[in-house]
């Protein structure tokens, strides 16, 4: 199955709410949030404070993508504000096992993000993310596994 999930880096920040009721109006299911922190990448993007006031405003799927050093700070604050899928790149956690225990303890299915030098890619679509329980077909969130 592909899943096409358009940018919020692409809309118009003047009128988030709108742009992100006019992807769900032209059929998109999700929404692909990047989150950056300026140290792992050199640009500056969302935080958890957009993610949590956006949610609710269209019914769509927010995969957050996360390309700050040492994601494993933020996974659980992701996703109370709002992250439905979570995705992190290995090379940006000084400690493995950690990320591993992080991800696995707060998520349905983790897997990561990797790095071929030009740009982040996704290994197997399905397996590179952290669900953290939202059903589709409902509409409601899975208990979060802590």
């Amino acid at each position: 199955m592909c899943i096409i999930a358009p940018s919020l880096l692409e809309a118009d920040y003047k009128c988030l709410g709108e742009q992100l009721k006019t992807m769900e109006k032209s059929g998109a299911e999700y929404v692909h949030i990047d989150v950056m922190d300026g140290s792992f990448v050199p640009n500056l993007a969302c935080g958890m404070k957009m993610i949590h006031g956006l949610k609710g405003v269209a019914d769509l799927v927010f995969d957050v993508h996360l390309m700050v050093n040492e994601p494993v700070r933020f996974v659980k604050r992701m996703q109370e504000a709002g992250a439905d899928v979570i995705s992190v790149h290995y090379e940006a956690c000084s400690n493995v096992a950690e990320r591993n225990k992080a991800m696995w303890n707060s998520c349905r299915n983790c897997s990561e993000s990797g790095n071929l030098g030009r740009s982040s890619y996704r290994r197997n679509l399905e397996a590179c993310r952290c669900d953290t329980g939202y059903d589709r077909s409902s509409g409601k969130r899975w208990p979060a596994l802590y």
